[in-house]
């Protein structure tokens, strides 16, 4: 995404790795950029992936972060906490039994 281009959605969905329980640093700076760009949306949701430990502490810091920087933007849903395997990476793939998850989180993001 674009932060100096004019546009407009009706959602944006920020998604991080947990890393010691935080968001990484690129998405923190993404989301305090934020309000100074031409970006504009009705709604966010966020989403993180976790190996073994640390469910949802990355999704609660990003919303408490878009909290502060854009407190006007309205929530769409609770965030989404997603277990991956895989030895020392979050990057997948996604645990199986997370899956149906993430299909709810899908649908419940696009009504």
């Amino acid at each position: 995404m674009n932060l100096k281009e004019d546009a407009s959605y009706d959602l944006i969905l920020i998604g991080s790795p947990n890393h010691f329980g935080k968001h990484v640093g690129s998405v923190k700076k993404f989301i305090n950029k934020l309000p100074n760009s031409q970006i504009k949306a009705n709604k966010y949701a966020v989403f993180d992936t976790y190996i073994l430990a640390d469910f949802e502490k990355a999704v609660k810091k990003m919303e408490e972060q878009i909290n502060e920087v854009m407190p006007d933007l309205a929530k769409a849903s609770s965030g989404l906490s997603i277990k991956v395997e895989g030895k020392g990476t979050s990057k997948g793939p996604i645990a199986s039994e997370d899956l149906p998850k993430c299909k709810e989180f899908g649908i419940e993001l696009a009504q």
